[in-house]
Protein backbone atom coordinates (compact mmCIF):
# COMPACT_ATOMS: atom_id res chain seq x y z
CA UNK A 1 0.00 0.00 0.00
CA UNK A 2 1.69 3.55 -0.72
CA UNK A 3 1.79 5.84 1.48
CA UNK A 4 -0.15 9.45 0.37
CA UNK A 5 1.93 12.62 0.43
CA UNK A 6 -0.61 14.06 2.66
CA UNK A 7 -0.58 13.95 6.26
CA UNK A 8 -3.80 11.75 7.30
CA UNK A 9 -6.44 13.37 9.35
CA UNK A 10 -5.40 11.14 12.27
CA UNK A 11 -2.00 12.56 12.55
CA UNK A 12 -3.63 15.70 11.64
CA UNK A 13 -5.76 15.37 14.79
CA UNK A 14 -3.30 14.18 16.90
CA UNK A 15 -1.19 17.57 16.28
CA UNK A 16 -3.43 19.88 16.40
CA UNK A 17 -5.93 18.17 19.19
CA UNK A 18 -3.21 16.64 21.06
CA UNK A 19 -5.16 13.31 21.46
CA UNK A 20 -3.66 10.09 20.83
CA UNK A 21 -3.92 8.17 17.88
CA UNK A 22 -6.73 5.69 18.79
CA UNK A 23 -8.35 8.92 20.15
CA UNK A 24 -7.88 10.46 16.84
CA UNK A 25 -9.09 7.41 14.87
CA UNK A 26 -12.51 6.51 16.93
CA UNK A 27 -13.23 9.88 17.61
CA UNK A 28 -12.64 10.69 13.71
CA UNK A 29 -14.93 7.55 12.79
CA UNK A 30 -17.29 8.30 14.98
CA UNK A 31 -18.35 11.59 13.30
CA UNK A 32 -17.83 10.07 10.02
CA UNK A 33 -20.69 7.13 11.18
CA UNK A 34 -23.11 10.10 12.01
CA UNK A 35 -22.77 11.74 8.68
CA UNK A 36 -23.23 8.25 6.67
CA UNK A 37 -26.04 7.04 8.80
CA UNK A 38 -27.24 10.81 7.00
CA UNK A 39 -26.03 10.75 3.99
CA UNK A 40 -27.20 8.89 0.55
CA UNK A 41 -24.33 6.20 -0.54
CA UNK A 42 -23.24 8.30 -3.31
CA UNK A 43 -22.73 11.54 -0.83
CA UNK A 44 -21.00 9.53 1.46
CA UNK A 45 -18.68 7.85 -1.65
CA UNK A 46 -17.87 11.51 -2.38
CA UNK A 47 -16.99 11.77 0.76
CA UNK A 48 -15.14 8.72 1.37
CA UNK A 49 -12.59 9.41 -1.80
CA UNK A 50 -11.37 12.44 0.13
CA UNK A 51 -10.56 10.57 3.48
CA UNK A 52 -7.91 7.51 2.80
CA UNK A 53 -8.75 5.19 4.98
CA UNK A 54 -12.19 5.84 5.61
CA UNK A 55 -12.93 1.83 6.12
CA UNK A 56 -10.56 1.72 8.73
CA UNK A 57 -11.72 4.91 10.28
CA UNK A 58 -15.57 3.65 10.44
CA UNK A 59 -14.28 0.37 12.15
CA UNK A 60 -11.82 2.12 15.23
CA UNK A 61 -15.63 3.00 16.45
CA UNK A 62 -15.84 1.70 20.31
CA UNK A 63 -18.75 -0.79 19.97
CA UNK A 64 -21.92 0.71 22.08
CA UNK A 65 -21.07 -0.02 25.69
CA UNK A 66 -24.11 0.20 28.29
CA UNK A 67 -23.40 4.08 29.19
CA UNK A 68 -22.94 5.92 32.43
CA UNK A 69 -26.21 6.72 34.15
CA UNK A 70 -25.86 10.08 32.86
CA UNK A 71 -25.29 8.70 29.30
CA UNK A 72 -27.97 6.47 29.26
CA UNK A 73 -30.49 9.57 31.15
CA UNK A 74 -29.16 11.55 27.64
CA UNK A 75 -29.58 8.88 25.38
CA UNK A 76 -33.30 8.15 26.96
CA UNK A 77 -34.07 11.64 26.44
CA UNK A 78 -32.88 11.87 23.20
CA UNK A 79 -34.87 8.75 22.12
CA UNK A 80 -38.05 10.07 23.55
CA UNK A 81 -37.92 13.02 21.76
CA UNK A 82 -37.75 11.74 18.66
CA UNK A 83 -35.36 13.52 17.56
CA UNK A 84 -32.33 11.86 15.40
CA UNK A 85 -29.91 15.22 15.84
CA UNK A 86 -30.28 14.44 19.56
CA UNK A 87 -29.99 10.62 19.31
CA UNK A 88 -26.84 11.45 17.31
CA UNK A 89 -25.34 13.68 19.82
CA UNK A 90 -25.78 11.39 23.05
CA UNK A 91 -24.25 8.52 20.45
CA UNK A 92 -21.04 10.84 19.58
CA UNK A 93 -20.83 11.94 23.44
CA UNK A 94 -21.26 8.33 24.44
CA UNK A 95 -18.49 7.26 21.92
CA UNK A 96 -15.96 10.25 22.91
CA UNK A 97 -16.47 9.16 26.44
CA UNK A 98 -15.42 5.42 26.03
CA UNK A 99 -12.22 6.91 24.17
CA UNK A 100 -11.37 9.13 27.39
CA UNK A 101 -12.09 12.20 25.78
CA UNK A 102 -14.71 14.93 26.95
CA UNK A 103 -17.45 15.39 25.72
CA UNK A 104 -16.54 18.82 24.23
CA UNK A 105 -14.10 17.29 22.07
CA UNK A 106 -16.71 16.57 19.55
CA UNK A 107 -16.94 20.49 19.06
CA UNK A 108 -13.49 20.33 18.55
CA UNK A 109 -12.53 17.43 16.71
CA UNK A 110 -16.04 18.80 13.90
CA UNK A 111 -14.59 21.80 12.35
CA UNK A 112 -11.32 19.88 12.20
CA UNK A 113 -12.80 16.94 10.31
CA UNK A 114 -14.58 19.26 8.20
CA UNK A 115 -11.47 21.37 7.35
CA UNK A 116 -9.85 18.59 6.36
CA UNK A 117 -12.27 17.08 4.06
CA UNK A 118 -12.68 20.84 2.34
CA UNK A 119 -8.48 20.46 1.53
CA UNK A 120 -8.90 16.69 0.12
CA UNK A 121 -12.42 16.87 -0.91
CA UNK A 122 -13.49 20.23 -2.10
CA UNK A 123 -15.81 22.55 -0.88
CA UNK A 124 -19.28 21.13 -1.92
CA UNK A 125 -17.62 17.62 -0.21
CA UNK A 126 -17.60 19.88 2.99
CA UNK A 127 -20.48 20.83 2.60
CA UNK A 128 -22.40 17.71 2.16
CA UNK A 129 -20.32 16.79 5.96
CA UNK A 130 -21.22 19.71 7.54
CA UNK A 131 -24.37 19.22 6.68
CA UNK A 132 -24.89 15.89 7.72
CA UNK A 133 -23.30 16.64 11.05
CA UNK A 134 -25.02 19.35 11.72
CA UNK A 135 -28.45 17.44 11.36
CA UNK A 136 -29.95 20.55 9.09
Amino acid sequence: VAETAQVSLVDTLVKQLGVTQAQATGGSGALFQVAKSRMTDAAFGQLSQSVPGMDGLLAAVPKAQPASETGNLLSGLAAASGNSTLVNAASLVSTFQQLNLSEGMVSQFTPKVIDYVRQNGGEITANLLKTALSGS
